[in-house]
């Protein structure tokens, strides 16, 4: 009996601890900001110098920056700022604890921002199979396993998707390319049992480690659109959007968390002056450029302070996939690329007062846990509403 009362107080110690563990961690994370924003600076190339542009951009600090249009010189403070020596390693430090933020139950949005040409793709995947090169997406995928390893209490399943909004479609990029167009399902968008947005009507796969979710990653790119402009010889035509899902359960209590990962990255605002897009591709540039017209409009209504402002997330299926990111209950960090090039000064200065603007937005970041009783009693209600019981079961 004394034997099995030591193991219990060892139990109710660990329970206690864990806990204060996860309310540490995630309250230095929201020291930092609910909503982070780190500015990256794309190295200056020898097509930049063979092309005669000169360097616009400063770092000032690790906080600020600057950026000369030719008009004046505007300095912008973010949450951290990474030049152009800055290695993957570096961008992926500041990244990594969010990981552990989302297998505590929150969720967690990670999106990179920014003209095309800026590095956005680099920053967020990067070359999958190399070590070195590697973007966040991928060392998110060996991180979350290498923790979820370590963690003896709970046991995890996890589960991921895969789309890409393009020409304001979106597109399961997992389907079965042997299946006909015009027999696949089309995805939707709705609000999930929780408050969280669900893009409905894709296929989901189980992952059992990293490599399960590199291989389906590596698939989902090789369908995204891609094509050539004059600003980008390799352009995304498409936001790419890959959600990993997260359930936990706590192996002495039962209780359930379920959280999402969502690593996003957007495609690139454009100048069809600049890019000298073809028909086909200034009809993509078009329908990037507006989805990102309504992420400003969006940000715009959230920083506004007006409680009962209308906040416009269903104008465009891009803010309504990220309606539970911005202002919602994740916790958000946004990169914003930078071209460091003269030629491109003021798509910069226009990407920083997005920085700006998104810096200011506050949300509201909850743990998404169940206890065995909630979980009962949601299980019942949805058998009573489904006449599968009466009321005096």
């Amino acid at each position: 009996a004394e034997y099995m009362g030591e193991i219990a107080r060892l139990q109710a110690n660990y329970t206690t601890e864990r806990k204060a563990r996860i309310k540490l961690h995630n309250e230095l994370e929201d020291s930092k900001g609910k909503i982070r924003v780190y500015g990256r600076v794309r190295p200056f190339t020898d097509s930049d110098a063979s092309k005669g542009y000169a360097r616009a951009v400063r770092v000032l600090d690790e906080a600020t920056i600057s950026v000369n249009d030719g008009k004046k010189e505007r300095e912008v403070q973010l949450t951290h700022i990474f030049g152009e020596e800055a290695t993957q390693e570096m961008v992926f430090a500041e990244t990594a604890p969010l990981i552990q933020s989302a297998l505590d139950g929150f969720n967690v949005s990670i999106f990179a921002y920014g003209q095309t040409g800026s590095g956005k793709t680099h920053t967020m995947t990067g070359v999958l199979d190399d070590p070195v090169l590697r973007g966040i997406t991928p060392r998110a995928f060996e991180l979350l396993f290498e923790t979820m390893a370590r963690e003896r209490r709970l046991t995890y399943s996890i589960s991921c998707m895969m789309v890409e909004l393009y020409l304001d479609n979106i597109i399961d990029l997992l389907v079965d390319p042997r299946v006909p167009e015009a027999e696949r399902p089309t995805p939707g968008i709705r609000t999930g049992d929780r408050g969280e947005i669900v893009i409905s009507d894709t296929v989901v796969r189980e992952a059992r480690s990293a490599r399960d979710l590199l291989g389906v990653m590596a698939q989902g790119i090789s369908n995204r659109h891609v094509g050539a402009t004059l600003m980008n010889a390799d352009s995304s035509r498409s936001h790419l959007i890959f959600t990993v899902l997260i359930e936990g359960r706590n192996n002495d209590s039962g209780a359930v968390s379920r959280s999402k990962l969502s690593l996003i990255d957007l495609a690139g605002s454009e100048r069809f002056e600049k890019t000298q897009a073809d028909k086909e591709r200034q009809k993509e540039g078009s329908a990037i450029n507006r989805s990102l017209s309504a992420l400003g409009n969006v940000v715009a209504a959230l920083v506004s302070g007006d409680d009962a402002a209308h906040i416009p997330y269903r104008s465009n299926k891009l803010t309504h996939i990220l309606a539970d990111s911005l202002g919602g209950t994740a916790k958000t960090l946004c990169f914003t690329n930078l071209s460091p090039s003269d030629y491109n000064a003021s798509e910069t200065v226009s990407s920083l007062q997005f920085a700006e603007r998104i810096k200011a937005v506050t949300n509201n970041a909850t743990k998404n846990s169940e206890s065995v009783e909630i979980q009962k009693l949601k299980a019942q209600i949805k058998k009573l509403k489904g006449g599968g019981a009466s009321a005096a079961d």
